[in-house]
């Protein structure tokens, strides 16, 4: 409504303006016709305040309103202009990204392993002598002459080693005047172990590198795990819990032999039993034996002895034997000579328990005389 009043306004000071014109002469001033001519100059001044000060038409309501309404009127009906478009603009392709905490989806491909690190403990060995330096290895702990241990990490080792449940080492040496890579100038290493009453229970030959006691080495030495082998050594000697020594004697290419020297303890999860010696005495044998872990005793644990044509099986309860049970210390001599077997070659003993049961891996055989 303000927009059509501003435009009668103007329409009726441009009336004015064509009256004046018509008038005729030119008037004195302050004559009627200066008094209409400044009128209508005060009448356009506040028409165009009127017309600067009205508002921009707005969006047309969404329904009209009545006609009965809307008051007449003989101006023109001035068009309304569209709404602007106030849409909201199409979506970009501008990626999203997705909230700092928001989980990532699980994958179906499990993650790569972490890799294990490699345990190789090295202890030192006598031997060799100043004269043979250049037969060592590459670690300068007693100037080469060293043996390493793998799997074992160096809080694992001690002096004397002492092995529980396994058994591994191996000899990394070169000779440096031909080379300092494993295997230099090296024809072959020898292993040979040694129990506490000097009986040879282990006797290996490695002729290339790795030179490992069980063999093995390309690249992993083979391990004795006790259990996996009946607690005996690979050529079939029972362990025992005792001190053992070592001989290495390394055969290079050129030169004279050279041996190093170790020793090891062996510590076991069970009592033990070992005949050392049997011998006759008149008509009887006489077996020297030792216990490890406890003293044979009736009632209690004690010991069985049988001839070697007995399977360790059947040398207890619910065994058929023959056996003989014995709770006394060293020797034992309870079997007569004409009573060996004719089949039987060695005698045996078997740690027992108190139901007369034995614990199979706990002694040994030795030949008879």
């Amino acid at each position: 409504m303000k927009g059509k009043r501003s435009i009668l306004l103007i329409a009726l000071a441009l009336l004015g303006l064509l009256v004046a014109a018509c008038g005729g002469s030119a008037a004195p001033a302050g004559s009627e016709p200066d008094r209409v001519a400044t009128r209508v100059a005060e009448e356009l001044a506040v028409a165009a305040t009127l017309t600067a000060a009205v508002p921009p038409p707005t969006a047309e309501p969404t329904s009209a309103p009545a006609l009965s309404d809307v008051p007449p009127t003989d101006a023109p009906v001035e068009a309304t202009r569209p709404p602007a478009d106030t849409s909201a603009p199409p979506p970009t392709d501008t990626p999203v990204p997705p909230p700092a905490d928001t989980p990532l989806a699980p994958s179906d491909t499990p993650p790569p392993p972490t890799p294990t690190p490699i345990l190789i403990a090295v202890l030192p060995v006598d031997g060799g002598g100043k004269e043979a330096l250049n037969i060592r290895s590459s670690n300068p702990v007693m100037d080469g002459r060293n043996l390493a241990f793998p799997g074992y990490a160096q809080s694992e080792v001690s002096e004397p080693m002492v092995f529980r449940d396994r058994m591994v080492f191996q000899a990394e040496v070169f000779d440096a005047n031909v080379g300092t890579v494993d295997g230099d100038g090296i024809d072959n290493v020898q292993f040979t172990i040694l129990d506490d009453q000097g009986k040879q229970v282990h006797f290996r030959q490695e002729n290339s590198p790795g030179y490992c006691v069980f063999g093995g080495g390309e690249p992993d030495c083979n391990v004795l795990v006790f259990a996996d082998t009946g607690f005996k050594w690979p050529d079939g000697e029972t362990i025992f819990p005792v001190l053992y020594n070592v001989s290495i004697d390394i055969n290079p290419q050129y030169g004279d032999p050279v041996t190093w020297f170790w020793s090891f303890a062996v510590e076991l999860p069970h009592d033990a039993a070992r005949i050392n010696s049997i011998s006759i005495q008149g008509d009887r044998y006489a077996v020297d034996f030792q216990t490890f872990g406890f003293a044979p005793q009736l009632p209690g644990q004690h010991v069985h002895f049988f001839f070697n044509t007995v399977p360790t099986d059947q040398a207890g309860v619910p065994g058929q034997g023959p056996w003989k049970l014995y709770g006394g210390s060293s020797p034992f001599t309870a079997y007569a000579v004409g009573e060996r077997p004719q089949d039987a070659t060695q005698m045996c003993v078997l740690v027992a328990n108190e139901d007369h049961s034995v614990q199979p891996n706990t002694g040994n055989c030795v030949d008879l005389p």
